[in-house]
């Protein structure tokens, strides 16, 4: 399999601005407007995250249309969307590979379709589950095959921030762990859970180190 990379790092917000709002003031920077995904009814806003990955601030438009088939990112899930009312979440990550098609062919991405998608001048491909859903609850990442060079993440102004590490926490930490190598995905730390769950940390030119996690305050046994 050829070498996969982290592309970047998913908050799910209920709102983009208060998402915006919430980001900035933890991180102590300003975030980059994105765009409007039309078929997808979403929008977001971007952070480059050192050289190559960045985060992503991704909520349903209200002035989008309603697609007829399931958003990305588990967001029209009914509890993910009350789990976030409050403040976003790191539902989620993305890799990048240079062979979505041979990827989508192994288990468990085999259950997936790869989509054409676009945002303004952006192109890339995209490995969908049938329901919106995520891989592995979002233990696993979805991948992504970019059409658009150079890669999204290197047109972002340098903001001072950077990914010191993405922990990924599960059930099933062995088959995570045998999924990345066979992607030959590195720099994941995988642990075993009885949540999944996620947590990113964060180097900061202002706060110093800031971790996002899937899990929010008071939500609970994970221990992220």
């Amino acid at each position: 399999m050829s070498e996969s990379k982290l592309d970047h790092l998913v908050m799910v917000a209920a709102d983009l601005n208060a998402g915006r709002e919430y980001i900035e003031e933890l991180l102590g920077v300003k975030t980059e407007r994105g765009g409007k995904h039309t078929a997808m009814g979403t929008h977001n806003r971007l952070l480059r995250l050192g050289e190559d990955q960045y985060l992503e601030i991704i909520a349903i438009d209200p002035d989008g249309k309603t697609p007829d088939h399931p958003r990305w990112f588990a967001l029209d899930d009914p509890e993910l969307q009350v789990r976030i009312r409050n403040a976003p979440i790191l539902a989620a990550w993305v890799a990048r590979t240079p062979a979505i098609d041979r990827a989508a062919k192994r288990p468990p991405y085999n259950e997936t379709e790869v989509r054409d998608v676009s945002r303004d001048d952006l192109r890339w491909r995209m490995a969908f589950t049938p329901d919106g859903g995520l891989p592995l609850d979002g233990a696993l990442p979805l991948l992504i095959e970019w059409q658009t060079d150079p890669i999204p993440s290197t047109r972002l102004p340098d903001a001072g921030c950077a990914l010191e590490r993405l922990v990924v926490q599960s059930p099933q930490a062995a088959r995570v762990q045998q999924v990345l190598q066979d992607l030959g995905l590195d720099g994941v730390q995988t642990d075993h859970s009885v949540q999944t769950g996620l947590a990113a940390s964060l180097i900061t030119p202002g706060r110093g180190e800031v971790v996002l996690s899937s899990v929010l305050a008071g939500e609970t046994d994970n221990d992220l």
